[in-house]
């Protein structure tokens, strides 16, 4: 999947248990600590909420399962088809 976050929704929104990665730098820009990041701004990271990314892969093991899909499909499930963020608007927004 795409980068995986903190809980959206279920069963505890917003739930972490450490600030690793994403969660440390989108923390850290909120705090106004990080003020400043080397990247290309336009560019976007692809984050996906944990309870999204576990949903989605009990559904497709349930497809593979009942539906007997015997084709072996490989799933890619992302975010920024529908969401997009670039790095300016996650510093900008902290």
């Amino acid at each position: 999947p795409s980068i995986v976050i903190p809980i959206w929704k279920e069963p505890i929104p917003g739930w972490t248990d450490n600030i690793n990665g994403p969660t440390g730098l989108l923390i850290g820009a909120g705090k106004g600590v990080i003020r400043t990041m080397y990247c290309d701004d336009r560019g976007y990271a692809d984050y996906l909420p944990v309870d999204i990314a576990v949903n989605a892969i009990l559904a497709c093991s349930w497809n593979f399962i009942y539906c007997k899909d015997e084709s072996r499909r490989v799933y890619n499930l992302t975010s920024s088809h529908e969401f997009k963020v670039s790095w300016r608007e996650i510093i900008d927004l902290g």
